[in-house]
C-alpha cells in the first residue's frame, strides 16, 4: 500500500504536466470510416458487412469528448442495417505524455457507443434493438487539423430475444478532422 502511494505522489506531478497541453478540451472533432464487422446476432449466421461510419464530438475536458455517431452497411442480407447513437471517447495519452509537436502527434482512447440497431428484413417491417459497443481506437494526426484513425469495437445487445448477445466485432478505419 505504501508503494503504491508512493508511486501516485512520484508520477502525479508528472500527469498534471501532461494536462497542459490538451488537444480535445472545447474543440469539435468529425471522423468518416470505413467500417468492417463481423456479425452473427444468432450463431447459425455469420457474415462480414462492410459500410461507413460519421461521427462528431466535443470535448468536454482534457480527457473526454462526447458526440453522436451513424453508421450505415451496405450489400447486407438485410435490407437497411442502421446503427445510430451516443459515442464517448476516454483519451488516455493526456494524463502521461504533453505533446508540443503541432504538426505530429497521437491520441490513444477507450470509446464506447450507446444507441439502436435499426434494421429491416425483406418480409418485415423495421425492428430496433438497443446496443452497445466497448473498444479501443488510435488518431495519429501527421497536420494539424487532419489525422487517420482506427477503432476496434465489441458490441453487445441488451434484449432477451437475442440468443447471441455479443453480436459482432469489427473495425474502423477513416480520415479523422479537428477543428
Amino acid at each position: 500500500m505504501r508503494l503504491r502511494i508512493f508511486l501516485i505522489l512520484i508520477l502525479f506531478p508528472f500527469l498534471v504536466n501532461a494536462q497542459k497541453s490538451s488537444y480535445i478540451n472545447k474543440r469539435l472533432t468529425g471522423d468518416v470510416s470505413f467500417t468492417r464487422m463481423n456479425y452473427s446476432l444468432v450463431p447459425e449466421y455469420k457474415q462480414v458487412e462492410k459500410g461507413v461510419f460519421v461521427s462528431l464530438n466535443y470535448g468536454l475536458a482534457k480527457f473526454l469528448e462526447t458526440g453522436v455517431y451513424y453508421n450505415r452497411y451496405f450489400a447486407s442480407s438485410f435490407v437497411s442495417l442502421n446503427f445510430v447513437g451516443i459515442q464517448n471517447r476516454f483519451h488516455i495519452l493526456p494524463f502521461f505524455i504533453e505533446s508540443n509537436n503541432r504538426f505530429f502527434r497521437a491520441d490513444a482512447y477507450v470509446l464506447n457507443q450507446t444507441g439502436l440497431f435499426l434494421y429491416k428484413t425483406t418480409n418485415s417491417g423495421f425492428s430496433n434493438y438497443f446496443y452497445t459497443n466497448l473498444g479501443a481506437g488510435l488518431s495519429l494526426f501527421v497536420f494539424k487539423n487532419l489525422g487517420l484513425n482506427f477503432d476496434y469495437t465489441w458490441s453487445f445487445v441488451f434484449s432477451k430475444n437475442v440468443v447471441k448477445s455479443n453480436f459482432q466485432n469489427g473495425f474502423k478505419l477513416g480520415l479523422i478532422l479537428k477543428f
